[in-house]
């Protein structure tokens, strides 16, 4: 299962934006869906991301 997001950052007047998509790994507990892993993938992972400090 994927999810796109967006994220944007401001630090010291610069502003940067972030998107890629997530892949999720469900499990079916309790009678629902609860997502069991998550990880991020950028749009831009190829790039060089300087100082890559936020938690997603």
């Amino acid at each position: 299962m994927f999810s796109a997001f967006i994220m944007y950052e401001l630090r010291r007047g610069k502003e940067r934006v972030f998107a890629g998509r997530y892949q999720h790994r469900m499990r079916f507990e309790d009678g629902r869906w609860k997502i069991a892993a998550k990880k991020a993938v950028l749009v831009n992972n190829d790039e060089v991301i300087d100082n890559l400090t936020f938690i997603v």
